[in-house]
């Protein structure tokens, strides 16, 4: 199974996690008007909140919400996960995007909307996941993939099993997002230049 090793940018986010382990983000029910609010922004999901009369209450009680729900899938009460390998670590991913982004909705309600002017939105989601990503030393399609499938589990809490392995060209595997994470995983546990110089040799 993945894991960001103890250099990465999320390990502060997953340490404090495991101090809490299975502890659920408080999520305050909203009142009627709010409640159609919040409906409307997460059936819309992502692009309501490139509107900026979306305000930080609305946004943080979605993300509440759906990390409430993923937390109960990677780390359930009492038992085991019941998904693994990679279609685990996938709802890893996307539980800690999610919780490096309440953790900035929590900011913003402090002081000014953290997306007022400085930064878009849409735009920080982006550097957020770029950070879960850049945690497992992957590039720009986890990334990318990340944002697809956390957008899956806001509006539906359904992430797609992985299916690698089946595709029919299969000279073309490591084309596969899913092939190169177990390669980049492989390559982060044994050393990049000691898998180079076992390829050179076979070559």
């Amino acid at each position: 199974m993945l894991r960001e090793n103890s250099n990465n940018p999320v390990s502060n986010v997953e340490a404090s996690d495991q101090r809490s382990a299975t502890s659920d983000p408080e999520v305050n029910l909203p009142d009627a008007d709010e409640a159609a609010a919040i409906v409307a922004a997460r059936n819309a999901w992502p692009r309501r909140l490139a509107q900026r009369n979306i305000p930080s209450s609305i946004r943080l009680h979605i993300l509440k919400s759906a990390l409430k729900a993923i937390i109960k899938v990677v780390k359930p009460r009492g038992s085991k996960p019941k998904i693994s390998g990679l279609h685990y670590d996938w709802h890893y991913r996307v539980y800690l995007f999610l919780k490096l982004q309440v953790k900035q909705e929590e900011k913003a309600l402090e002081g000014p909307d953290l997306f007022t002017g400085r930064v878009h939105v849409l735009e920080f989601r982006k550097v957020l996941a770029k950070r879960v990503a850049d945690g497992g030393g992957w590039g720009k399609r986890i990334r990318d993939r990340i944002l697809r499938q956390e957008v899956a589990w806001v509006k539906q809490r359904y992430i797609e099993k992985p299916k690698q392995g089946q595709h029919q060209k299969i000279l073309f595997m490591l084309d596969d997002a899913e092939t190169m994470l177990v390669v980049r995983n492989y390559m982060n546990s044994v050393g990049e230049s000691k898998v180079l110089f076992s390829f050179n040799k076979l070559v």
